[in-house]
């Protein structure tokens, strides 16, 4: 019963033929650069920036003993860096 019910939903979300093979075109690389190296050189440099300005904030932050909840705003830079580093590495 499961095995039909998973064959059925991947037809459904046309993620495998009938005989289980991958759709036509599914089987190459999924991500495709489309920057080059001194944007990628750019966004890695925007990362690390990014996470030095981060780490910064939160030893101030802990070193100055304020409540913990303050914590909470540095997601914002930590996303920042983590979104240079991750269009950096995948080149996108």
């Amino acid at each position: 019963m499961n095995n039909h019910v998973l064959h059925l939903t991947r037809l459904a979300f046309g993620l495998g033929k009938e005989d289980g093979s991958l759709p036509q075109g599914n089987q190459g690389e999924v991500c495709v650069e489309n920057i080059g190296p001194r944007q990628r050189q750019a966004r890695l440099s925007f990362g690390i920036v990014m996470f030095v300005i981060s780490v910064g904030i939160a030893a101030a932050l802990i070193l100055t003993g304020v409540d913990r909840w303050w914590r909470l705003g540095l997601f914002v830079p930590f996303y920042l860096a983590a979104i240079g580093f991750f269009q950096a590495h995948e080149k996108t």
